[in-house]
């Protein structure tokens, strides 16, 4: 039987040669061409069998080279023929891979910005039952049980601060993150219930308040946070007349006191905490030359003890008709230039019957000056 076109054999064994079989002309003829057909089935079958040996010792990473020269491949019209493409024409396997990765990233990336996932987009059911809940530094912190250390301070701290039982209520307040410190942080671990330590909690309290309301860090910060608050850098202390320790009941106590703040030049930014009234002995505030903003707090007016007062080169703002300046019957210098103070002079200005230096220059201050400067018989000299 003559190999046809119709032939289903695999081309791992190549067609067996035509019969050579005698007969007419035309059968002679037939012979000759199916001869010829199936020499050139033979051709391609060979190049088709060193082709697969060759790819196929490529996908198994054999240990030794192959020599793609040796390799005779047919040209692509006779895989044409055999319905397959040459291998110039094949698709690269890499190509392929890289291109059906970036299909799937494509989408990725469709169904997440659709569906609002990558966006702070929300759906109308969303919106529209969304509850707005505060930032967890917003939340208030909890109080601590009133029978441990640390509920004894937030009681001792809450009954001595202006803001009393809400002294915590804004976690990232200075009042707040003191209150913090001396639980978790402070080297003395100082308890209430030892009440000679009373005042070193208030006092340590207070000056921190000062030192967690600025919201840049200081320039000079030398034994800040230290077990003696006497010795942090622009803090002064004394010791209390004997008569006021008594009062006190600290008479068996040989700790100072703090009287002074002079921290000028220090990159102080923020306000002026409320809680630093806590500190009743103090005698010298001088925060000049820092950032200091916002009003001059009336609270400061329970310093009664202070004579010296300079908050000049900063960024205080407000009308001081309400500020009693009368409250100091001891303040000798008072400096508040280079400020954006505003309003009339404040007529407690003239209840000053130790004021020595005044100096309002560089502010915006509207109206005159009262003839009952006149009773400020020690200004200027």
């Amino acid at each position: 039987m003559p190999y046809t076109d119709n032939d289903d054999s695999s081309v791992d064994t190549p067609p067996p040669p035509p019969p050579s079989d005698g007969g007419s002309i035309t059968d002679q003829e037939a012979a000759e061409e199916e001869e010829q057909r199936y020499q050139r089935q033979l051709q391609i079958f060979k190049g088709m069998s060193k082709f697969s040996t060759s790819n196929s010792r490529d996908e198994e990473d054999r240990p030794f080279d192959v020599d793609d020269s040796t390799v005779e491949l047919p040209p692509p019209e006779k895989y044409e023929e055999m319905g397959m493409e040459s291998k110039d024409h094949r698709p690269n396997r890499c190509y392929m891979v890289a291109v059906c990765f970036l299909v799937l990233i494509a989408v990725i990336l469709g169904a997440g910005f659709g569906t609002g996932a990558f966006t702070n987009e929300k759906s109308s059911t969303e919106k529209g039952t969304e509850t707005t809940t505060p930032p967890a530094d917003d939340e208030p912190v909890e109080t601590p049980p009133p029978d441990t250390r640390e509920g004894r301070i937030y009681s001792h701290i809450a009954a001595v601060s202006l803001l009393g039982d809400n002294v915590m209520a804004n976690p990232t307040s200075g009042e707040a993150r003191a209150i913090q410190w001396l639980i978790d942080e402070d080297p003395l671990s100082l308890d209430p219930l030892d009440f000679s330590t009373h005042f070193r909690i208030e006092q340590r309290y207070a000056l921190l308040t000062l030192w967690f309301s600025s919201a840049e860090p200081w320039s000079k910060v030398s034994n800040w946070l230290s077990e003696d608050e006497c010795t942090w850098h622009g803090v002064t202390c004394g010791d209390l007349e004997t008569e006021t320790r008594k009062t006190r009941n600290l008479q068996g106590n040989t700790s100072s006191t703090v009287t002074a703040i002079e921290i000028e030049d220090n990159n102080i930014v923020g306000t002026i905490p409320q809680d630093l009234s806590v500190l009743v002995d103090l005698q010298r505030l001088n925060l000049r030359n820092n950032f200091v903003r916002g009003t001059l707090p009336s609270v400061l007016e329970r310093l009664s003890q202070l004579n010296i007062m300079t908050l000049n080169g900063n960024a205080l703002t407000g009308d001081l008709t309400g500020f009693n300046f009368a409250s100091f019957p001891s303040l000798r210098i008072l400096d508040l230039s280079s400020n954006d103070f505003s309003g009339p002079l404040p007529t407690s200005f003239y209840s000053l019957p130790a004021l020595e230096i005044l100096v309002l220059d560089d502010n915006t201050f509207s109206g005159g000056i009262s003839t009952n400067i006149g009773s400020l018989q020690l200004l200027g000299k």
